[in-house]
């Protein structure tokens, strides 16, 4: 894919320069020469993208204290578990360095995980970072003046897609924006999220769903409930409301994210969202063929299983068949430390250690590789 760098100006602001760069290659060796089951499904599958339902994403640990043979020092690195090769307790490690933001200054932000690449940065500088590789692209300064955070960031399409955005949600100060870096290009286009339409909404989590782009936002005039959006990029960005029956009853916020699994569009409520120790996850099937749109709770995924991650930035994924590599079907594999794949059925109530919240810019969260979304690239 294309390695995008800023080069400094006298004269002029920083710009982006545009030069190659091939990791495919890199990538694939890595991964697969460390997973049996990722090597053999590589080697059956000619095209990759087919994997995504087929194999469980990977359980990225980031920051795992690990004592250091020679003394009696420990150091801290990042650790990749395959869920369907536990027995085998085959992981491998990942550069700390793909973690790091020292190379920046002022605060750090972290906004999410989209198609195998880390969106973060400091201040207005942002950076799309390879989990595997490290591989950087680095867009143009974000249009701010003074210190934002990135709250929520996704990639439209894979790195090495043509028509590929990066979309970002940040604030600063008393703004907050939606932004849009079309890959490549030289700034930055943005929706004013304050705006009366946009009811001061914080986007949380965007999806793309049968040619939609769909988003949920909180909005704080509302009692930081949740809303439902259809996102459009041209002629410029906008947002409009759906209306949904079912959220116009609940009584207190939650935090609500969106799955595709089936060509379905599900909404699974959080119970941790508040940092809590426990709770039951539930799943709803979104019906917008009518209006207003509705919910219908799923009471069981069949044959599917949902991978959840603790960190509300991080993107759900969904696997069907599980039992083909070891595993339940009708359950939710949550990211964590101690218990990398807690399987509680749905409907059933999950536990964590809430210390796993103290400290932590980044929480496990699960990740296909990049190169499962290159095909033909």
């Amino acid at each position: 894919y294309r390695h995008h760098r800023r080069l400094p100006s006298a004269t002029s602001p920083a710009k982006p320069r545009v030069a190659a760069r091939v990791a495919t290659l890199r990538r694939g060796s890595y991964i697969a020469g460390t997973c049996h089951s990722w090597r053999a499904a590589l080697s059956s599958h000619p095209s990759k993208s087919t994997l995504l339902t087929f194999l469980p994403p990977l359980l990225i640990q980031p920051h795992i204290t690990v004592p250091s043979s020679a003394d009696s020092h420990v150091f801290h690195t990042c650790k990749v578990v395959d869920p369907a090769e536990l027995r085998r307790i085959l992981c491998c490690q990942i550069p700390e360095l793909t973690f790091d933001v020292a190379w920046l200054s002022g605060e750090p932000w972290f906004a999410g995980s989209s198609y195998g690449q880390l969106i973060c940065g400091r201040d207005e500088d942002c950076r799309v970072v390879d989990v595997f590789t490290g591989a950087q692209v680095v867009p143009p300064y974000l249009p701010f003046e003074k210190s934002v955070i990135g709250l929520y960031g996704m990639l439209t399409a894979p790195l090495s897609s043509r028509d590929s955005h990066l979309l970002l949600c940040a604030v600063s100060e008393h703004h907050r924006f939606l932004l849009d870096w079309v890959i490549g290009s030289n700034d930055w286009s943005r929706l004013d999220l304050c705006c009366i339409d946009c009811n001061n909404v914080e986007i949380v989590q965007i999806v793309e769903f049968k040619g939609d782009f769909i988003a949920i936002g909180l909005a704080p005039r509302r009692g930081f409930r949740s809303k439902l959006y259809t996102l459009s990029l041209a002629p410029q960005l906008g947002l409009q409301e759906i209306e949904v029956e079912w959220w116009a009853t609940i009584g207190w916020p939650l935090r609500h994210f969106m799955v595709v699994c089936n060509r379905i569009l599900h909404i699974v409520e959080d119970p941790l969202c508040f940092r809590t120790s426990s709770g039951v996850y539930k799943v709803y099937r979104l019906d917008m063929s009518t209006k207003p749109a509705t919910c219908v709770e799923v009471v069981n995924l069949e044959n599917d299983a949902l991978f959840i991650g603790l960190d509300p930035r991080s993107p759900p994924f969904y696997c069907t068949s599980p039992g083909r590599w070891g595993r339940r079907s009708n359950c939710l594999y949550c990211a964590h430390y101690s218990q990398p794949c807690a399987s509680p059925r749905l409907g059933d109530v999950i536990l964590v250690d809430e210390n796993i919240f103290q400290g932590i810019g980044y929480l496990p969260f699960w990740v296909y590789p990049s190169m499962l979304y290159s095909d033909g690239q």
